[in-house]
């Protein structure tokens, strides 16, 4: 293809219409068309144009690494020496707190790395075919035996339901306000998780927060001007204030677009509190500043070892936040935490560094069984260990499938449901289903509580409902607080 049809002009962002001269690619994760020109002949962009049935060009093929990346077949080897994903890999390995798989538990390691999938969508797709298909393999007999067993061990771990404590923090008050219509939810969600931090007196300049799976840092860019307020932080661009000491520390695997990030630094070096101005944004975009307070730290947790990143020796104690820690994550994370512990010398007894934890669960679809902290507990509890785990796992998909945008239940408009060779599933209502799933995702997280309740230096672990089911149904918070 003639390269001189190349342009990076960027048409309407309309999600509906495609303009005459739009790429006819749809973008699934934005649910809208590419928004690049087409090249001449054909209905795309030049980075599409080989979706284009008149396309007769060199073959392309997605990037093995990061399937965002799309490239000629015969330029892979290339294209795998300069990829920068793999360059960011090399970058991350070349850390000094990296180790391999340290938190992995015992899943065997991977030579190669496995490419992600590139949307919800996807991922949404290989949840309800995985789903289906062990599904359509049982009988009518084996799923009601495991559903039966589902209700007997959960009516047994839970004799009573989950504590409800939905608060909202009274320093969020003005922020939650501010925010947009489209992220009203995220904001109640954020200013909840930090309620629950202040109710829990684990609320205080003197921690240190580690924000795992933090993406944009929202959460903790909230946390900090929450904390800003409630001590009368003034805000002054002539005045910074300077630390030695690390304030956050936002973990995760992916290199986001750390929207947040300058914000979070701007709290913390000048006190600013009204991040959502948009003059003070681009003013603070301007500013040409650091601050040792803001660690940020791209790394899978997998491989992440707490003692050894950067500035870890001035902490005194830590506070772990997460605003939806998806599924394996939050195992991860737990491991992660306590082999940060340390042997005390004189006394021989094991101190964690953490005050507190707060982990707001989600995604328990994306378990695994190698991963997983407390097998044992599964298989005492009366399952039949990594089997049916795996049943389990995928029958949390169930609690979120029939739910509308408030958390209610949406009646089933037909009798049958298509593709479904299990008769026992054209039985089940669809509350029923969601009951099931959330009842799945509960016994999985039973058995992180019981892990944590094991340990010598936690006082209390709670699974609470932190916030109501119409700011998000996936409302169930982890919490624990040490003894020190």
């Amino acid at each position: 293809m003639d390269k001189q049809y190349v342009t990076k002009k960027k048409l309407s962002m309309n999600k509906i219409e495609k303009l005459p001269n739009q790429c006819a690619f749809f973008v699934k994760a934005k649910q809208r068309y590419c928004s690049r020109e087409k090249v001449e002949t054909y209905e795309y962009c030049y980075t599409h144009a080989h979706l284009d049935t008149n396309y007769h060009g060199p073959k392309r093929i997605t990037c093995p690494i990061n399937p965002e990346h799309i490239i000629y077949e015969k330029d892979l080897n290339y294209h795998l020496k300069v990829c920068n994903t793999v360059k960011a890999m090399e970058k991350q390995q070349n850390e000094i707190y990296y180790e391999k798989d340290i938190n992995l538990g015992c899943c065997t390691s991977h030579s190669t790395p496995k490419a992600k999938e590139t949307t919800s969508q996807d991922k949404k797709k290989k949840m309800s075919k995985e789903l289906l298909d062990m599904l359509n393999k049982m009988s009518e007999e084996e799923l009601q035996a495991l559903i039966d067993k589902i209700n007997t061990i959960y009516e047994k771990l839970f004799p009573s339901s989950i504590a409800s404590h939905c608060i909202q923090s009274i320093h969020c008050e003005q922020f939650v306000k501010e925010e947009e219509i489209s992220k009203i939810k995220h904001a109640q969600q954020q200013s909840a998780i930090i309620a629950h931090i202040e109710h829990e007196k684990c609320f205080s300049p003197k921690y240190t927060y580690f924000e795992f799976g933090s993406g944009k840092a929202f959460l903790s860019l909230m946390l900090k001007r929450a904390l800003a307020i409630s001590n009368n932080v003034k805000q002054t661009f002539d005045e910074p204030y300077s630390t030695d000491k690390p304030e956050f520390y936002l973990i995760d695997r992916d290199s986001s677009r750390r929207k947040a990030d300058n914000l979070l630094r701007a709290v913390s070096k000048f006190g600013i509190l009204n991040t959502s101005d948009k003059s003070i944004q681009q003013k603070v975009r301007d500013l040409d500043f650091s601050t040792q307070s803001i660690q940020r730290i791209t790394l899978d947790i997998k491989d992440l070892n707490l003692k050894k990143v950067p500035l870890i020796e001035h902490v005194e104690q830590g506070v772990v936040i997460s605003k939806h820690l998806c599924g394996v994550a939050t195992d991860l994370t737990l491991r992660c935490i306590t082999q940060s512990s340390n042997l005390q010398p004189d006394s021989h007894t094991l101190v964690c560094p953490f005050k507190g934890i707060f982990v707001a669960l989600c995604c328990h679809h994306l378990c695994s069984w190698q991963s997983y902290v407390n097998q044992n507990f599964f298989s005492e509890i009366g399952f039949n260990g990594e089997q049916d785990f795996d049943k389990v796992r995928r029958l949390c998909s169930w609690a979120l499938c029939y739910l509308d945008a408030e958390g209610n239940v949406v009646e089933k408009t037909s009798g049958v449901e298509t593709n479904n060779l299990n008769a026992l599933l054209n039985k089940l209502s669809y509350g029923q289903k969601t009951e099931i799933g959330f009842r799945c995702k509960r016994i999985i997280d039973a058995g992180r509580v019981d892990y944590l309740k094991h340990l010598p230096f936690f006082d209390q672990v709670k699974l609470v409902q932190y916030t109501e089911k119409s700011f998000s149904p996936e409302n169930v918070m982890l919490i624990c607080t040490t003894k020190n």
